[in-house]
C-alpha cells in the first residue's frame, strides 16, 4: 500500500503527521506539497503537471509515486524500473511508463 498525501502545506494542518501515521497505523509513503501556480502552469499549457513541474519540489514527488509504482521485482529481487521526470522525452506519460512494465515470461 502507498499512502501519498496531497495538498500538503494548502491549509494549517488539522492534524500533525506523526498523529496521522498512528491513526492509520502506516507511515506516509510520498508528501506532495501543494503548489497551485505549477497547476495553473500546465493548465494554460495544456500539459500534464509532471510535464510542467520542471524542478519543483513537485516533481520530485511524482518521480516517488512512479517509482514506487513501478518498482515492482525480478525473482533475484532486483528493481526493474526507475523513472525519472529529469528530462522529459517526447510523447504520453503512459508511452513513457509502457517500456518500464515488466515483460511477461514465456510459459514452459
Amino acid at each position: 500500500i502507498i499512502v501519498v498525501a496531497n495538498k500538503v502545506g494548502a491549509t494549517p494542518p488539522e492534524i500533525t503527521r506523526k498523529d496521522f501515521e498512528n491513526s492509520i497505523e502506516r507511515e506516509i509513503s510520498v508528501v506532495m506539497p501543494f503548489d497551485p501556480k505549477i497547476a495553473v502552469k500546465a493548465a494554460k499549457l495544456g500539459k500534464t503537471v509532471a510535464e510542467s513541474a520542471g524542478n519543483a519540489k513537485i516533481a520530485t514527488g511524482l518521480e516517488e509515486i512512479m517509482n514506487l509504482v513501478a518498482a515492482s521485482a525480478d525473482d533475484d529481487g532486483t528493481p526493474v524500473a526507475v523513472v525519472s521526470l529529469a528530462k522529459p522525452k517526447s510523447g504520453s506519460l503512459m508511452g513513457k511508463l509502457s517500456g518500464f512494465m515488466p515483460k511477461k515470461k514465456a510459459k514452459a
